[in-house]
């Protein structure tokens, strides 16, 4: 009999790759999505619900009863957070403890995997691992780690198993056209300089990684016969401005020609940090290969979005 997992939240990038790998690994998959997405298997058992309320939640893991979840929902925009906190909370956070709650009422043990954010951590100088302070700077990055701290707790009172993924940044052909590598490669493949690409702040550094490894990564934490707290990221901060560079490269173009700086862009929240120690997840064997000037490199010059 095939295990089941799952998913809630499978329309976004890390839902999509993740629904692949499962049914690679012979799962039986279910998900819960508000809208329609034509890049999903239709091996997928979808579950249409445009609101998950308590009792929607409660009847769905009580008809899947899974032997793993993923839980991926949440609003996870930052500056967004602070316009509608209530919401961010419900999504990241009420869902969540809503499906715990569940699998304790129906007396299910699952293995749990909840999607956390490296904002947690907020800005730091030195190096981050699962053990840094952590200083969440918005609303989002609040309920994120809110969560990681309940799934603790819950897995300790009730015996359960619901281990974290603290993902930093990672990105695939499926972000919304609004993300930074969405952005550049559109334009760079659009062929029309007449309009200058307006971004925000590109003197920053983060740590981009891509979403088909980052799911792997998931997969090996959820595999976990105890409960923990894994970063996920590549190790390797890369400089935006840098990205930008090397992009327009690819197309024989200065930048800085068609670049603008909108200062009205820049986040009042910007996280800045060293670098990402990434040592703890490598004990699950998982290496991420690629960074994010691999993923341009593969798609300028060719059709993106």
């Amino acid at each position: 009999m095939k295990k089941k997992a799952l998913i809630f939240g499978v329309t976004g990038q890390d839902g999509i790759f993740l629904s692949e790998l499962l049914i690679k690994k012979n799962y039986s998959v279910f998900a819960t999505l508000r809208r329609k997405n034509n890049y999903l298997s239709r091996k997928i058992k979808l579950i249409f619900k445009k609101k998950l309320s308590e009792k929607i939640i409660f009847n769905i893991v009580k008809k899947v009863r899974p032997n793993k979840i993923y839980f991926l929902i949440g609003q996870s925009n930052s500056n967004i957070s602070f316009l509608d906190p209530k919401k961010t909370f419900e999504t990241n956070f009420n869902y969540f403890a809503n499906v715990v709650e569940a699998c304790i009422k129906l007396k299910i043990k699952p293995n749990i995997f909840y999607a956390s954010s490296g904002e947690i951590f907020g800005s730091n100088k030195k190096q981050i691992n699962e053990k840094t302070k952590k200083n969440p700077p918005n609303p989002y990055a609040l309920a994120k780690y809110i969560s990681v701290i309940y799934s603790k707790y819950m897995s300790n009172y009730y015996n359960l198993n619901i281990s974290t993924g603290i993902l930093f940044n990672h990105d695939s052909e499926y972000r919304s056209k609004g993300n930074l590598s969405s952005k550049i490669i559109n334009y760079l493949n659009n062929n029309n300089f007449k309009k200058k690409l307006e971004l925000g702040n590109i003197d920053v550094n983060r740590d981009f990684g891509l979403a088909k490894e980052y799911v792997l990564a998931m997969y090996k934490i959820s595999q976990q016969k105890k409960r923990d707290d894994f970063i996920i990221a590549t190790g390797k901060p890369i400089n935006v401005r840098n990205l930008v560079k090397y992009a327009f490269k690819i197309k024989n173009l200065d930048y800085r020609k068609y670049v603008n700086i909108d200062r009205k862009k820049f986040s009042k929240s910007e996280i800045k940090f060293k670098s990402v120690n990434i040592s703890k997840i490598k004990k699950l064997k998982w290496f991420p290969k690629y960074t994010l000037f691999d993923l341009v490199k593969s798609k300028v010059n060719s059709w993106f979005i």
